[in-house]
This record gives structure tokens, sequence and C-alpha cells, in this order.
């Protein structure tokens, strides 16, 4: 069955940039916490022979929309919720390394804390085990729960950022159940 057309990508990145940084910008930054953050380092890279054979057949596998080659591993300081600085790691598809980098350099100047950031295939490929862990993370090839219609996870376009406390809504339904409060 071939997947639904979905919205422009570039809309959907500008409308989930747009509210994280309006978010971020204005509830957690302050100009005192500026000179004191640690310098922001990000960079991208092609995924490695064993990034690519940890990833086959648990985030990734044939007939996947996209192919390994034009995923990359961005790298990217974070601010933890213990007020640490650490490294994190998002896979997303090659088009996006650029904004993403942009996107978590304001996160991080705005001290926005990120629980953790690991490829998905730390959990087993699984979203609700990543998720409950309250992980950040982005490509996994897989279908919109219930459907058979691509996730835009499988695209490398969509990163979720501390489900628990920005869990999925649905109705009564909430992903993952710690997210209820």
């Amino acid at each position: 069955m071939k997947p639904r057309a979905h919205p422009p990508a570039a809309r959907l990145l500008s409308v989930t940039v747009t509210t994280l940084i309006i978010a971020t910008t204005f509830l957690l930054a302050s100009p005192a916490d500026a000179a004191t953050q640690r310098p922001y380092r990000s960079w991208v890279e092609r995924l490695d022979a064993e990034t690519r054979a940890s990833m086959r057949g648990v985030s990734w596998h044939q007939g996947c929309p996209v192919p390994l080659r034009k995923l990359r591993a961005v790298h990217v300081t974070i601010w933890r919720f213990d007020r640490t600085a650490r490294l994190g790691t998002v896979v997303v598809h090659r088009r996006w390394t650029e904004d993403v980098r942009g996107i978590f350099r304001r996160l991080y100047r705005a001290r926005f804390p990120i629980r953790r950031m690991r490829p998905i295939e730390v959990y087993g490929g699984e979203d609700h085990r990543s998720m409950a862990a309250d992980n950040t993370s982005g490509f996994n090839c897989r279908y919109v729960a219930g459907t058979t219609r691509w996730s835009q996870h499988a695209y490398g376009r969509a990163i979720d950022v501390d489900p628990v406390e920005n869990p999925y809504v649905s109705g009564d339904h909430v992903s993952p159940k710690a997210g209820w409060r």
C-alpha cells in the first residue's frame, strides 16, 4: 500500500522549530545565563559501517522510504536536567542536518533541558522503550501507530524531544504513560 501524501516537510519543520524556539526563548533564557554557558559544539557525520550495521533490522530495513546513505548522525551539546552539559546524538535525513544543528544550538543557549539523546537502536528500535526512557530521538523506519502510513520519523524529518515532558496525546491516549500528569 502506498503511503498517503504528507504536508511539505519544510512547513512541518518550520512549525516545530518556531514552537520550540518561542517556548524556550521566553521561558528559559535570561541574559545572566549567557555569560556562564559552556561553548556549544555540533557536527555531522555520515553513518559509519558499524552504525549502519547496528541499524539494519532494528531501526532500518529493506523497504524503508529513505536509504541509509541519506541519513546522518548529528552530534550536539545538550543541557541535561541535572544542569550538566553532555553530548547527544540524533539521526536525521541529510537534508535537515543544518536546521537540526541550529535548532539545538538555540535550545542549548536557552538552557532547554534534554534528559537524553541517543539513537533509537539503543532501545532496540522500539519507540515505546525510547519514549519511556524520555529519550530524544529522530530517525526510526516505522509506520504511524495503527496505520500503514510511514511516520515522519521514517523519512528522517521528525524528532521527539523529551517525550515524557512532551507526550503524544490523542483523545484520552497519552504516550508514554509517564507523560500523563
